[in-house]
């Protein structure tokens, strides 16, 4: 049974919060990765081994991930917004 502690979170809600949570972690991880700053997290990262860009490349790869789904979650969401998600490339 519920207890009043609990709230229901509907789908888009967390798909708008994903948004957020990605947002933040480039906004942390940009600097760093452009400054070429030495990596604290080397010993602990398994992943990358502490490569900024790397997670960075990770959360644009997500972000597209959630854009391309949350079309079902939020039919009315406006496409214009969608692609302010997608991460930002450079022409070549």
């Amino acid at each position: 049974m519920p207890t009043a502690a609990c709230r229901t979170i509907h789908r888009k809600d967390a798909y708008y919060a994903f948004f957020s949570d990605l947002d933040s972690a480039v906004n942390v991880l940009a600097p760093l990765a452009q400054s070429g700053a030495t990596s604290t997290i080397t010993s602990f990262d398994l992943v990358y081994g502490g490569s900024y860009k790397q997670w960075i490349k990770f959360a644009n790869t997500l972000r597209l991930r959630l854009a391309l789904r949350i079309v079902k979650a939020d039919p009315a969401k406006p496409r214009p917004k969608e692609r302010r998600h997608w991460p930002n490339r450079r022409a070549c």
